[in-house]
């Protein structure tokens, strides 16, 4: 299950820190986490140059996280050599 922190009506964090792992689920919403409601990841492959990245938003009106997927462009990676 994969939990997201709410703070001010945003998610703020995505997946529970090893700290608060052993929290019964009663004291992490107390503590403004709840459980993310979503979908499994898309298996449908993306273009080249592309990929699937996980998000989460707030609903105050179904105070639920709804987790989403979305086709985000890679970031190129620029290598300095030295020399």
């Amino acid at each position: 299950m994969t939990m997201a922190k709410v703070e001010n009506n945003e998610v703020t964090q995505v997946g529970l820190p090893s700290d608060l792992k052993s929290y019964s689920l009663n004291k992490l919403r107390s503590l403004g986490w709840h459980k993310v409601v979503g979908t499994d990841k898309p298996t449908d492959p993306v273009e080249p140059g592309y990929r699937y990245e996980y998000g989460a938003e707030w609903s105050a009106q179904d105070d639920v996280v709804y987790g989403t997927w979305q086709v985000k462009q890679r970031h190129s990676r620029i290598r300095v050599g030295l020399g």
